[in-house]
């Protein structure tokens, strides 16, 4: 059965394989093994020119060694040019059906940054090699059955001297930059509109994280001059952008680290100061504050009082446990790392620089607090709000205790 009879066929035998730009893919049976074999298209097969490009890119094809890069040479000839390709062994499944029947995979943060380190590095590679993709489908880029690890198989920069391109990925052409589709010149920047409408695909049924969403504008405009250069700066945006972004409550933490930091700073030199005295408000009772709607299982919990109370007595006492003993592994792992951090600003060298060169310490360093707590709060189970309130009272506590010991050193601004 040829390409076009396996289009008129219907879905069900179209699902035993895959669609892509050259040809169909699918498996054979042949003395009672089955074997991957790709059925070139009859109408670009007749073409002696494609003929000539499908035994150019067997040749370059075994010269590239990524390990996201398949590997094929001819098979059946028809008049002495190639009728099929024969793909080497492996059972592969398209992206386009591994999240059509497993579409829970979107939802895996893991599984996403996985899919797009590997994607950039069999880019970049096949692009240091003078080759490019060019089509970044989901039914042309591949997934190994088991481990899902991506694949590409074709390269459609070993065609781009035909005159009909449109003939090539008339089934992929919304993944193919337009230089491609009208016959311009062709280059990395092709490759990246093509990624960008993958990550586009990628994530069509889920919410688009904000960096990905800047940088898929950017990688899918009209103009080549108007994408990144190449994929990799794609990707050094990307995690430019990655870096950047912080939930609003980690901002906090960071004001609050840097304004400790600088105050400790600036007060290292003591300035003569009146002092005046005032009348100490009146104390207010504890009975007061409880006739108020004190709460300490809402002012001052872990889990909301509402989800508490409805727990049993021995199960809440236990919850209460597991949430005071994450809580004690948290400041444990957290004062020790914390105090190594801060060291690197409390010493002669950065007290002794200048204020521009400190502010960028100090920068570095709460920045690197921010990252650190909410590690340790995943790992030790707590909620992140929890370890913000706790990461503060310890960056308060280590602060000052270096402040005096800087004070007793001698070094001053």
């Amino acid at each position: 059965m040829n390409y076009e009879e396996m289009l008129s066929s219907g879905n069900a035998q179209l699902a035993k394989g895959a669609l892509m730009p050259i040809g169909f893919l699918h498996k054979k049976l042949r003395e009672g093994k089955f074997d991957n074999v790709l059925d070139l298209r009859r109408h670009l097969s007749d073409g002696v020119l494609f003929a000539k490009n499908v035994r150019r890119e067997c040749e370059e094809n075994a010269k590239l060694n990524s390990p996201h890069q398949l590997h094929f040479v001819i098979g059946e000839t028809k008049d002495g040019e190639p009728k099929t390709l024969e793909v080497e062994k492996g059972r592969f499944t398209t992206f386009a059906r591994l999240l059509f029947e497993s579409p829970s995979l979107v939802g895996r943060k893991d599984f996403l940054d996985e899919v797009m380190q590997q994607l950039f590095d069999v880019a970049e590679y096949i692009n240091k090699k003078g080759v490019q993709h060019l089509c970044y489908a989901p039914d042309n880029v591949l997934a190994r059955v088991g481990d899902n690890k991506l694949l590409l198989l074709s390269h459609g920069s070993f065609y781009v001297n035909m005159s009909d391109q449109k003939a090539i990925y008339r089934d992929t052409a919304d993944y193919v930059a337009p230089e491609v589709l009208s016959g311009g010149s062709v280059d990395e920047r092709s490759d990246v509109y093509s990624i960008g409408k993958f990550i586009e695909w990628l994530y069509s049924t889920s919410d688009m994280p904000f960096e990905y969403k800047r940088v898929v504008k950017k990688a899918t405009q009209e103009l080549p001059e108007d994408r990144y250069k190449s994929v990799a700066d794609m990707r050094t945006a990307l995690k430019r952008l990655k870096g950047a972004r912080g939930s609003a409550m980690m901002f906090l933490i960071a004001i609050v680290a840097a304004l400790v930091i600088v105050g400790v700073y600036f007060g290292m030199t003591p300035e003569p100061q009146q002092i005046e005295y005032v009348k100490p408000a009146p104390k207010q009772s504890t009975d007061d504050l409880l006739d108020d709607g004190f709460d300490p299982a809402t002012e001052l919990g872990v889990i909301s009082g509402d989800s508490l109370s409805k727990l049993p007595a021995e199960q809440r006492k236990k919850m209460e446990e597991y949430q005071k003993k994450g809580e004690e592994i948290f400041r444990k792992q957290f004062e020790k790392e914390a105090d190594r951090i801060l060291s690197k600003v409390y010493d002669a060298e950065h007290m002794g620089a200048s204020e521009k060169n400190f502010m960028a310490s100090s920068q570095k360093v709460f920045a690197e607090l921010m990252e650190l707590q909410q590690k340790l709060s995943n790992e030790a189970n707590i909620s992140n709000e929890k370890g913000q309130l706790i990461a503060t009272q310890i960056i308060d506590k280590i602060t000052e205790a270096k402040k005096k010991t800087v004070q007793k050193k001698g070094i001053q601004k």
